[in-house]
């Protein structure tokens, strides 16, 4: 991580930290949160 965002405009580097990572996180829609679990509920 720290590579990556210290070398951030140079793709070569952000290549070569990429691999292997896996899979990526999955992403939550806001909308299926129960209110009682949100955090904020800034732009909701």
């Amino acid at each position: 991580i720290v590579k990556a965002t210290t070398h951030y405009k140079d793709p070569q580097i952000i290549v070569e930290v990429s691999k292997n990572l896996g899979e990526a996180m999955p992403g939550l829609d806001i909308k299926q949160i129960p209110t009682e679990e949100l955090l904020a509920s800034r732009g909701l």
